[in-house]
């Protein structure tokens, strides 16, 4: 039970540490081995592999380029006048709602707009419900690669 519990805190401060400001190596398991005067020791009896395992996590995370997160597709086509609806839809939407973040991307072979950054589903319902009576074909989406300052 002490075993998961560590592992569960560990785990828990991890994904904070990848967004700092500097590149700093992660050893969460030597942090908890390290012996110093007048504080408590931690002794961890585990598996090697679940040292491994956290630790491929870690570098696992490190390789993306951002997190994932929701967002809400108001506008998603093809076609000649797709530009032009597109931007048509951003600034109606931006019109409406002046403080939130509206992109045009182009992820061939679709133009999408999209408003908003979320770390979780449930966050984005307020807003759907808001922009629905302007676009009724809006929906969430998940989102890969969301850099941590946009939320």
């Amino acid at each position: 039970m002490k075993q998961l519990l560590c592992i569960m805190f560990v785990l828990a401060l991890v994904p904070n540490c990848f967004y700092g400001q500097q590149e700093v190596a992660i050893e969460p398991f030597a942090v908890l081995r390290k012996d110093e005067i007048k504080q408590g020791k931690v002794e961890i009896k585990q598996s090697v592999d679940v040292e491994e395992l956290i630790n491929s996590y870690i570098a696992s995370n490190k390789k993306k380029p951002g997190m994932d997160g929701y967002r809400v597709q108001i506008y998603s086509e093809t076609g000649s006048k797709a530009r032009q609806e597109a931007e048509d839809a951003r600034k109606k939407l931006l019109a409406a709602f002046p403080n939130e973040k509206v992109t045009v991307s182009y992820d061939a072979p679709y133009l999408r707009v999209r408003v908003g950054y979320y770390r979780h589903k449930h966050e984005t319902i307020p807003l759907l419900r808001k922009i629905r009576s302007m676009f009724p074909n809006a929906y969430t989406v998940k989102e890969s690669g969301i850099r941590p300052e946009n939320f």
